[in-house]
């Protein structure tokens, strides 16, 4: 398998590895560690992915779609539980891309998005979870994806093997946003907003959402524009009753302020659990989405809460599966109306204190260890998990005779 050896395990010496099958060496592991051995060409950057893309792209279909299988088929014989959690998270999220939106109201039909909300992201994110609907969707009008610059740069075709590649190569497993999708549609069990989710998709400011317009000003000084249509609609759609006549003017104004704070309690549900299935699906080394940015910084030198995520990670033998249930376990109900909390619902405060006795329980237990050296070492993982990727990557496109 393409994983690096394990603490403790001597590399074997670069004759004794020359003389050994080449497939099976990389199945039994140490790959990163012996890649100079084995002759296989490394990543320099985007220069680098931008040569392999080029090569690869240059293949026939056939070509490229075994070149995924065997990466696919290696990374599958992986005994790492992180990314066997991820890519059992792919399957189930494959699962979902069957499912039909379930019975019930949508004011208008979905529109693509814009701006686009994942333009940082290092891999193809060509589906993604409907909140609220509990299925996954085809993203439409994304950007394409590239790399390399200048001259060298290489243009991918949305949807295609490359932009799968690509990712790999950036150490992101295939399918990730399948992955992706199956944790926040597991973490999104509680069904209080989605009526609501439902409304803020439907109805759009410009080629937005307006949840993602709401999200995406909220703390800044720039405003959206709430249509009496809209708030109409909210009034109906939510039980308010808003009068005609003179005290129109007076009803609208309070079923915006409702709207407002339904929406605030609901962003704090759904960040979470945005925050917590990045953090499974990303290296540790990339940013989260720029609308979760608020998620990786630190308060007066506190941890960030991506940062307890991968701590709690660690501490559960690196299985998502356990982050998950600690999440659902301790996650408060939301409040009924979504606007009957006046917006002082916290979505976050639970988790901290369940990372607060996770850790105190650690402690007592081993009398040893600090939060610095557990999040040093799930940093660790994830940097072991994409590199296996990456690695498993390399050797598929070697396999098959591809040359930069």
């Amino acid at each position: 398998m393409v994983e690096p050896p394990s603490h403790g395990t001597p590399a074997p010496p670069a004759g004794a590895v020359r003389s050994l099958d080449r497939r099976a060496f990389l199945r039994a592991g140490g790959l990163c560690a012996l890649a100079p051995a084995l002759r296989l060409p490394l990543l320099d950057g985007e220069a680098g992915e931008a040569a392999w893309l080029r090569a690869f792209q240059a293949k026939p279909a056939a070509v490229q779609d075994k070149v995924l299988a065997t990466l696919r088929g290696e990374l599958a014989r992986s005994k790492d539980p992180w990314l066997r959690g991820l890519l059992a998270a792919v399957d189930r999220g494959r699962a979902l891309e069957s499912a039909k939106v379930p019975a019930g109201w949508l004011a208008r039909p979905p529109h693509k998005e814009g701006p686009w909300r994942y333009a940082g992201l290092p891999f193809a994110l060509q589906r993604e979870y409907l909140w609220g609907h509990r299925v996954v969707r085809r993203v439409e009008g994304r950007p394409a994806l590239s790399a390399g610059e200048g001259r060298e740069r290489v243009a991918l075709k949305q949807g295609s093997p490359a932009e799968v590649l690509l990712g790999a190569l950036r150490g992101i497993v295939p399918e990730a946003d399948l992955a992706l999708a199956a944790f926040q549609h597991e973490l999104d069990t509680q069904r209080g907003a989605d009526q609501l989710q439902s409304f803020l998709e439907a109805w759009r400011n410009g080629q937005e959402s307006f949840y993602s317009a709401l999200d995406r000003t909220a703390g800044t000084g720039e405003a959206v524009f709430f249509f009496d249509a809209m708030l109409d609609e909210f009034t109906r759609r939510f039980g308010l009753q808003v009068g005609r006549g003179p005290d129109r003017a007076a009803a609208l104004n309070k079923a915006h302020a409702s709207l407002r704070l339904a929406f605030l309690t609901y962003r704090q549900y759904r960040a979470l659990r945005e925050v917590v299935a990045f953090t499974l699906v990303l290296p540790p080394d990339v940013a989260l989405p720029g609308h979760l940015a608020r998620y990786e910084q630190k308060v007066d030198d506190q941890l960030s809460m991506r940062e307890d995520v991968l701590i709690l990670l660690h501490l559960d033998e690196d299985s998502p599966d356990h982050v998950l249930k600690l999440v659902l376990d301790t996650a408060p109900p939301l409040p009924d109306p979504l606007w009957s909390t006046n917006g002082t619902y916290e979505g976050l405060h639970a988790l901290q204190q369940a990372f607060a006795r996770r850790v105190a329980e650690r402690l007592r237990a081993a009398q040893e260890g600090s939060t610095a050296a557990w999040l040093t070492a799930a940093r660790a993982a994830g940097t072991r998990v994409a590199g296996q990727v990456r690695a498993g990557a390399l050797a598929a496109l070697t396999d098959a005779g591809i040359k930069p």
